[in-house]
């Protein structure tokens, strides 16, 4: 009757049975126990196991002579994690009782309760007795391996012959698995005789963990075409691979699929197939497979929709959908609290505070229905990108202080910008014996942005050295990145020959560094490195090199291999399109406006960064205008860098007539304030130039007093906009309430300034206030300012004191005197004061500075065809 409630599962039942059994005066014999034990299968039942083996010692049983009995003791203990009650009854027998199976039983309890070290020591002594390991024991040590005892159990289990056995044989799959040898765990999975579903979605499950997403797929075909029909867990491994929106086409498939198997119904499959789409970023989808889930949803069904939501940037719908799960009555668990907390990395500024403030209260509410250390970890972090640090030291003073809380605090100083703090607690972790992990110290190096940061990142930087992490990958790429935004490429350098695996991520650091200190040639050298060493460049490699490339050579040595390693626009991925505006971004710096457009029509998926990255390129201000209304056309709103571009092009001589009123102007202006971009100064100073361009000074005066905070570019745009509309007195006005406010003029004020002065032909107080630039102000004379007075001079008929300007320029050397602007003025003077002998030399300076001037040749043919030059 025991054993029959065990076999139902009904073991509280059948510990009854036995209880009622003794009380009625009948003694249990050891088929009894063991049967019994077998009721005892997890930790809550650990109390029910030991009361169990009290009645079996107080039977005057023999463990030492009953080997069944002590395996069934041995193997309660190990599913119950009492490990220590385990290892006291394998001792307690003699050797000659344990077998392969209590040896087998004993390495399992240790190696279920973490403690894989021992486990594999028990191992070794079991083969020195003279045990012979069966299957299980195999599969049981398998399972608990690291790295670098791999080798030593697959050569065993060779020796054994065990390789060919498909339960070993998948277990070998994962273990090479988790030791990143994949080269070896595909060796293992071709050894087995008759691979099974099992050993197929091991190995699938080795190419996703390792991100090998494309070769994942490969094996999920390769089992189909063998015949191997794929089961639950199969399916819910491969649409792990589907990581990207250049993998939802592959999803889609791998749906199809399902729909046509017949597992659409399960909850578990509907879970993964919401994960899925949600990393594709196709949320509709998502969406509308939850809603088919009502009122089926559990707590994993709300999880991956709220993951879904939070990965896709929809911060706002997950904090929803978190809110509106408890009102369905499901009530959140640890990966919901995780998942939802995720969504307040996206803000710095403290938007998020009041969800997370609420969140928090709901945690300690729930109490042990959560893992309370994780879940408190992720608090903290979460109020340091929030910027709250002091709530965020409040929930780790709460606490117990551990090796996990330890570390969030560390990363939240880091995360709110405060560096040196992050590094005291840094300090105070260790002095409180725990060791920060790589995550911490690699959020640490992270915080480190700036030129001002570099002291600070170089301690940062000997942690890492003292932690023996130097060499590895992720720390080892986290240094690189640092000195590269901190300004010190030659430590970037250091670092990256430490390194000791010099992968594509450590590449990609060293190659951004070198960009962002200008290092373009060296950039490029090892981009052609990684090539010679047989390295295939990423699309981040590509989108770094794109930036060091300044000339059509260069340009063609990366589009080449561009080409050569994916097909630029043929997928919508983010890499994809990140990639396209790269390109869009090099062929504008390059000057090669057709071949951005040509790059700009191939991309499928466009975003305003690649609008704005057209409009850059494009070299005509009518060009830019155009670009700026289709983009509008095609549902893109423009963004902060768009008007500017669009400003700056209309607001040059060379935009046409486009936006030539001020009603244009105005309909412009509305469209900036609803993309919620006209409260930013620049765009203001872009519309004050362009009202100054169409005469409308009235409304770029209404502009500039609607800046709040107006510093030297502000009042140089609206002194630049009486200046260009020839209304020399309202600028010097404004150049004295700009001076009476505080703020001091520089170059640019004083050009525009001598330019209004110009166009008035005030020529006294032109030479006044370029006297007392350099005198008054401090600000030295540049040869645009010289320019001014050159054009006074020569548009007042001067002729003889601009040309000696021009001449003086040059310190009254030869042929460069004074720049072929300030000479063409000269000769534009000329023309006017009908002076073709001066003309004429004049003319001759110009040619001298520049061969091919056209409009030198043009004004001097004009001059001598004059009426009055004909004798």
């Amino acid at each position: 009757m025991v054993a029959a409630y065990v076999q139902a599962g009904h073991h509280k039942e059948a510990f009854g049975c036995l209880r009622r059994m003794q009380l009625e005066g009948i003694s249990p014999n050891e088929f009894t126990f063991v049967n019994a034990l077998g009721s005892c299968g997890c930790g809550d039942d650990l109390a029910r196991g030991r009361t169990l083996h009290g009645w079996i010692s107080e039977g005057g049983m023999d463990l030492d002579s009953n080997s069944v009995l002590a395996n069934a003791l041995v193997s309660m203990y190990s599913r119950c994690g009492g490990v220590e009650e385990a290892a006291k009854v394998f001792e307690a027998v003699g050797s000659g009782t344990r077998d392969v199976i209590m040896w087998t039983s004993m390495v399992a309890a240790y190696a279920q309760c973490g403690f894989s070290d021992t486990a594999f020591r028990l191992f070794q002594k079991m083969l020195l007795e003279g045990i012979r390991p069966d299957k299980i024991s195999f599969i049981t040590i398998l399972g608990s391996l690291m790295r670098d005892r791999a080798k030593l159990v697959h050569d065993l289990v060779c020796e054994c012959c065990f390789d060919t056995d498909v339960a070993v044989g998948t277990a070998l799959v994962e273990m090479f698995s988790r030791a990143g040898k994949l080269s070896s765990a595909w060796d293992a999975f071709d050894s087995i005789s008759h691979p099974v579903v099992a050993s197929w979605s091991a190995l699938i499950s080795a190419m996703v963990e390792h991100g090998y997403y494309s070769v994942a797929f490969v094996v999920f075909q390769g089992m189909l075409l063998e015949g191997v029909t794929a089961d639950k867990i199969a399916l819910i491994t491969i649409l792990g691979a589907c990581k990207s929106s250049s993998f939802l086409p592959a999803g889609k498939l791998v749906h199809n699929f399902i729909s046509s198997s017949g597992f659409e119904l399960d909850l578990v499959v509907r879970n993964a197939l919401i994960d899925m789409y949600g990393s594709c970023r196709d949320l509709k989808t998502a969406r509308d497979i939850f809603g088919q889930l009502v009122p089926y949803e559990d707590a994993v069904s709300w999880n991956s929709m709220i993951a879904a939501c939070a990965e896709s940037g929809q911060h706002n719908e997950a904090i929803l959908l978190f809110y509106q799960m408890q009102l369905q009555g499901m009530a959140p668990d640890r990966v919901t609290f995780i998942s939802v907390l995720n969504s307040f990395s996206f803000s710095k500024q403290g938007k998020g505070l009041p969800h997370l403030n609420n969140i928090h209260e709901l945690v300690q509410a729930v109490g042990l229905h959560v893992n309370p250390e994780l879940v408190r970890a992720s608090i903290i972090r979460m109020y340091g990108k929030c910027g709250a640090v002091e709530d965020a030291q409040a929930v780790f003073r709460a606490g117990e202080e551990t090796f996990v809380s330890w570390n969030a605090l560390v990363a939240a100083f880091a995360d709110s910008g405060m560096a040196e703090k992050s590094l005291r607690s840094l300090h105070s972790t260790q002095l409180e014996g725990f060791q920060a992990d790589e995550i911490t110290l690699a959020s640490i190096l992270n915080a480190c942005e700036s030129p001002q940061d570099l002291k600070f990142g170089r301690k940062v930087h000997k942690q890492v050295v003292g932690s023996g992490w130097e060499s590895g990958t992720v720390l080892g790429t986290a240094v690189i990145s640092m000195y590269g935004r901190c300004g010190s490429v030659e430590d970037a350098f250091r670092a990256f020959n430490t390194v000791a695996e010099k992968d594509l991520v450590a590449m990609n650091a060293i190659i951004t560094a070198c960009i962002q200190h200008n290092e373009f040639g060296e950039a490029l050298n090892l981009f052609r490195m990684m090539q010679l060493e047989g390295m295939k460049p990423s699309k981040a490699t590509f989108v770094s090199v794109l930036n060091a490339c300044s000339s059509p050579r260069d340009a063609n040595l990366v589009l080449s291999c561009i080409l050569e390693t994916t097909s630029l626009g043929s997928h919508e991925s983010e890499a994809d399109l990140l990639l396209g505006n790269a390109v869009i971004t090099m062929h504008g710096r390059c000057g090669d406006f057709v071949a951005a457009q040509q790059a700009f029509n191939s991309m499928a998926v466009r975003d305003v960064i690649s609008w704005n990255a057209l409009m850059v390129a494009a070299e005509k201000g009518d060009e830019v205008l155009e670009i700026f209304h289709r983009m509008q056309l095609e549902g893109f709103r423009p963004n902060k860098i768009s008007f500017v571009s669009f400003l700056t092009a209309a607001s040059s001589n060379s935009s046409g007539s486009i936006i030539s009123s001020a009603q244009s102007c105005k309909a412009i202006q509305a469209l900036a304030v609803q993309a919620q971009v006209f409260r930013d100064d620049v765009i203001k100073h872009g519309f004050i130039n362009l009202y100054a361009k169409v005469g409308n000074l009235n409304q770029a005066d209404q502009v500039f007093q609607d800046i709040s905070r107006r510093d030297v570019v502000s009042w140089n745009s609206i002194i630049a906009a009486y200046a260009r509309n020839a209304t020399a007195g309202q600028a010097l006005e404004l150049f004295l309430e700009m001076q009476l406010q505080g703020i001091a003029p520089d170059g640019i004020t004083f050009v525009s300034i001598l330019s209004a002065c110009s166009h008035s032909g005030q020529a006294a107080s032109a030479v006044f206030y370029f006297s007392s630039m350099a005198i008054d102000y401090g600000v030295p004379a540049g040869p645009e300012h010289q320019g001014c007075l050159v054009d006074l001079f020569s548009r007042s008929g001067r002729l003889s004191i601009a040309e000696e300007l021009s001449e003086s320029s040059s310190g009254g050397g030869g042929g460069g005197g004074g720049g072929g602007f300030q000479w063409m003025m000269v000769l534009g003077g000329c023309q006017v004061q009908n002076d073709a002998r001066r003309g004429v030399a004049v003319a001759e300076r110009v040619m001298e500075i520049e061969r091919s001037c056209g409009a030198g040749h043009v004004v001097l043919s004009n001059l001598l065809r004059a009426p009055t030059c004909l004798n």
